[in-house]
């Protein structure tokens, strides 16, 4: 390429190269040089299929982005298996009803998902993609409902942190990220509700006071057991409903807790008939 073509401006990684010249006639002669040398000295062939001469306004496919003379873009079939691969997880994560939408926090197959999308965002962040990313959030707008985005990263949001560490902070903590949802709550054999939450679920469900914990006022629970019978009922009042789940590890002498389903009701399903299938 330099010593014998004389090819100032010239680019290679492995086996990819790019040539640049001002005479397209110029660039078809090299080729047929480069064709012979591979073949005659090093017996390999050229990619027939792989090869492109056009102006660099068009831009030049190179390690897998379109290199454009003032910026980059990545490339469409980059795009493309990334959205077949969150399909994939879609189906996976996500179940829609008449009326609302289950999410199931399967903590193996996010974490699978938070690697694959990392993955294409630091390739992604070296071009200009910037209304990409946005774009592919807005289509695959379930992702927030398992994650939060931290610089372009996607940070876990089920599981309690492990400076939680009594019963107390770990249900606010989860109340918080659950906002305007009802927490079914698991402490043991029971799904429990505390102080506002617990008011809201003795009027709708019929349940009975019982003696308050320590750091609450008000408390009431059902068995975990009965958890379709009273989920049936908030979503058909049109409440949106978060299960929390004791995990098998203990924080500091409490329970790890992370959130195991989420079901949503759309806007306006309230007074749908239907709305549970469990």
């Amino acid at each position: 390429m330099k010593h014998h073509l004389k090819a100032k401006y010239y680019l290679r990684y492995s086996d990819d190269f790019v040539l640049l010249h001002e005479e397209k006639e110029k660039l078809r002669g090299w080729r047929g040089e480069i064709r012979e040398f591979l073949q005659s000295r090093l017996r390999l062939e050229l990619n027939e299929s792989r090869q492109t001469v056009g102006p660099i306004s068009n831009g030049a496919d190179f390690l897998g982005y379109i290199v454009r003379p003032h910026y980059l873009l990545v490339r469409r079939r980059v795009v493309n298996r990334l959205k077949a691969r969150l399909f994939g997880y879609e189906k996976k994560l996500v179940r829609w009803r008449e009326g609302c939408t289950v999410f199931r926090f399967d903590h193996s197959t996010l974490e699978k998902l938070r690697a694959t999308w990392s993955s294409y965002m630091a390739h992604m962040k070296v071009a200009d993609t910037y209304r990409l990313r946005e774009k592919l959030l807005g289509r695959f707008a379930w992702l927030r409902r398992f994650f939060e985005q931290d610089r372009g990263r996607l940070k876990w949001r089920g599981e309690a942190p492990a400076s939680l560490y009594n019963l107390k902070r770990q249900y606010w903590f989860f109340l918080r990220k659950c906002r305007g949802s009802i927490l079914f709550f698991q402490v043991g054999r029971f799904f429990e509700f505390y102080d506002e939450q617990a008011e809201r679920v003795l009027e709708v469900l019929g349940l009975r006071r019982i003696e308050a914990r320590r750091g609450f006022g008000i408390r009431c629970g059902f068995p975990v057991n009965l958890k379709e019978k009273y989920l049936k009922k908030l979503m058909g009042l049109g409440f949106s409903v978060y299960v929390v789940r004791e995990g098998e590890g203990w924080l500091s002498g409490v329970k790890q807790r992370v959130v195991g389903e989420a079901w949503i009701v759309a806007p306006g399903a309230a007074t749908r008939k239907g709305v549970f299938d469990a």
